[in-house]
């Protein structure tokens, strides 16, 4: 049982407990509750994207979920368009 206040930005896993500062507790049980995903770290790098925006600061937004493989910050990548087209 979590006990939060959005609108006050803490949640507690104790009414008890006097520090209610943060969502330290929302977040290590969630954390804690929920498996991490099954995918192959070592393998071809996949993602199926299931939103796209483009900002131009950054360019193009790819948001998903990786299903084998890892990205890391500043990494190229190429996306797939449904049409088979490769967009770099």
């Amino acid at each position: 049982m979590i006990y939060a206040a959005a609108k006050n930005g803490w949640a507690v896993k104790s009414m008890e407990d006097g520090t209610r500062d943060s969502v330290k507790d929302l977040l290590d049980t969630v954390v804690e509750a929920i498996p991490a995903p099954d995918l192959d770290p070592e393998g071809d790098t996949k993602m199926l994207v299931t939103q796209t925006e483009s900002n131009q600061y950054f360019g193009k937004m790819l948001i998903g979920r990786i299903a084998s493989g890892s990205i890391s910050v500043g990494d190229k990548v190429n996306a797939v368009g449904q049409d088979g087209e490769v967009e770099t």
